[in-house]
């Protein structure tokens, strides 16, 4: 059986789940993946904990993203015909977006799984990335930039914090999308050296 690799802490109503791959960077595989949604799941239904921080141990990198290595392993399953429609599903336009909400893809793993990788890419090392779920509101907020967003741009297609940015800037458009098509309302600030954004249903 492989080692755990999301540890989970509870104190004072607070819970803390470490990514703990540090000699990858805490970098982002299927066991990680598994294990991190597992945690905020049974942490979320826990009537004793108010609040979800993650972090990442090591002190090189809150998580690097996606496990490249395990990617490659994992493309080397298909054909480059099958890569490609895989790659296309990733570049959702709003029509296709409103198309699976339609057809019952969850909304809320859609809003949460874009959430959360932006929280990641665009974190720091030694950073955090901490999840708020009240009555009527969701919030994630994560350490990064030292400088605000800009807010009329954020959300649209293809903005990138940065020029070097590895994000193809796509996941908050798609975020904003499904909260309109829901009804929701989407807002983004920067407080105490953090990106918030939150969700109110």
């Amino acid at each position: 059986m492989a080692d755990q690799v999301v540890l989970v802490e509870k104190t004072q109503g607070v819970a803390i789940l470490t990514l703990n791959r540090p000699e990858q960077l805490n970098a982002m595989n299927a066991q990680l993946g598994a294990e991190l949604r597992l945690a905020v799941e049974r942490m979320s239904a826990d009537d004793e904990v108010g609040c979800i921080v993650v972090t990442g141990a090591g002190d090189r990198a809150f998580s690097a993203g996606g496990d490249i290595h395990e990617q490659r392993e994992d493309d080397r399953k298909y054909t480059q015909a099958e890569l490609d429609a895989r790659a296309a599903v990733r570049a959702l336009t709003a029509s296709k977006i409103r198309e699976l909400y339609n057809e019952g893809i969850g909304r809320a793993d859609i809003l949460l799984n874009n959430l959360f990788s932006n929280a990641c890419n665009h974190n720091m090392a030694d950073g955090s990335v901490i999840i708020q779920l009240t009555q009527g509101r969701f919030a994630i907020s994560n350490t990064g930039s030292p400088v605000p967003l800009n807010e009329k741009r954020l959300f649209s297609r293809f903005y990138k914090e940065t020029i070097n940015s590895s994000s193809n800037g796509l996941g908050l458009s798609i975020v904003k999308q499904v909260c309109d098509l829901a009804g929701y309302k989407l807002t983004y600030r920067y407080e105490n050296e953090q990106h918030v954004f939150s969700i109110r249903f």
